[in-house]
């Protein structure tokens, strides 16, 4: 692509007609997007800096070179909706990008700091289409926690954050991995999971189990660290909330038989087990360790009890089913 010259808009007295500009762009972006996803769910080097592009966003609302009344219902709708897409891919580019470049959390600059790229995180998601229709409300948030989780995510030489981001860290995996079981339990969106959801589970669920690991006594602990220092001109670190603190023993072992379901879904979808049989492996030890732990209680789960709690069966199939739903 970029021996190609699509990373950089042409010169204006190269431009060709508007919808030539905007079929680059909407390459450029749809393999930006791409790349930036693939390569952060596999830890891979990004194939090419920002700071070497210079594109914009397209400006068509359909498909280019189709009159609305020639358009299938799959173009009717504004593709606005998939380019806001496009924004929260520059900044997990971003984040992911820190974590090779900066010695430490210190060191970062003030505009991409830990707090400015989660505040950013948080705005992009706010400032959300509202018009959308189908499963854009749930892969916003989706890859709002993804980025999120990157964010504060230790890798490389990027180490020493503070207790409070360990924990915000911890209970943003629980949340990416509790929304993305959403989909299994919902049989209309099955078939919106990718290969991609599922390796960005099993990323994420390995830092989740580092975290239960090294910090377990700062994770399960049902106090919230004090705020971190920061920079005057910084946002505020996103809050925990202590409600969740109070009950973390029993979704942590949520945490753990939600991304199990997600991995057999990988292992009946794809026929790969290798991610499945690495997790549980891995997670003997944690769901031990939870078992053993001190009574829990469930909120509408009754009385006390003791290991992980039941949890809603992940269901199957793809009835109801129908591409049109979604204006994609």
């Amino acid at each position: 692509m970029v021996d190609l010259g699509l990373h950089q808009d042409p010169p204006l007295e190269e431009l060709s007609t508007p919808d030539r500009l905007d079929i680059r762009r909407i390459v450029y972006h749809c393999v930006y997007c791409l790349d930036r996803g693939v390569s952060t769910a596999l830890e891979r080097t990004l194939s090419f800096s920002d700071g070497s592009v210079n594109v914009a966003l397209p400006s068509v609302t359909t498909a280019p070179g189709f009159a609305l009344a020639d358009a299938s219902d799959v173009f009717l709708h504004s593709a606005q909706p998939a380019w806001h897409i496009v924004k929260i891919r520059q900044i997990l580019s971003t984040a992911y990008h820190n974590k090779y470049e900066y010695e430490n959390e210190a060191s970062l600059p003030n505009a991409i700091s830990t707090w400015t790229l989660c505040y950013k995180a948080q705005e992009w998601l706010e400032n959300a289409p509202q018009n959308t229709a189908g499963p854009f409300t749930i892969l916003y948030t989706l890859e709002s926690l993804y980025t999120t989780v990157i964010i504060l995510s230790p890798m490389h030489r990027f180490i020493g954050t503070s207790d409070y981001s360990k924990v915000l860290l911890f209970e943003h995996c629980m949340d990416y991995i509790r929304k993305l079981h959403q989909i299994l339990e919902t049989p209309s969106l099955v078939p919106l999971m990718t290969y991609l959801d599922i390796q960005r589970a099993y990323q994420v669920s390995s830092w989740f189990l580092d975290l239960l690991d090294r910090h377990s006594e700062l994770v399960l602990n049902r106090s919230v660290p004090p705020l971190p220092n920061i920079a005057f001109e910084t946002p505020e670190p996103p809050v925990i909330d202590n409600k969740d603190r109070a009950n973390c023993h029993a979704r942590a072992s949520v945490c753990l038989d939600y991304t199990q379901d997600l991995l057999q879904y990988c292992l009946r979808k794809w026929g790969i087990a290798t991610l499945l049989d690495t997790f549980q492996t891995i997670s003997a030890s944690a769901r031990k360790r939870l078992m053993q732990s001190p009574a829990i209680y469930i909120p509408g789960a009754g009385p006390y009890v003791t290991g992980p709690p039941l949890h809603p069966s992940a269901g199957g199939g793809y009835p109801g089913y129908h591409h049109g739903h979604y204006g994609l």
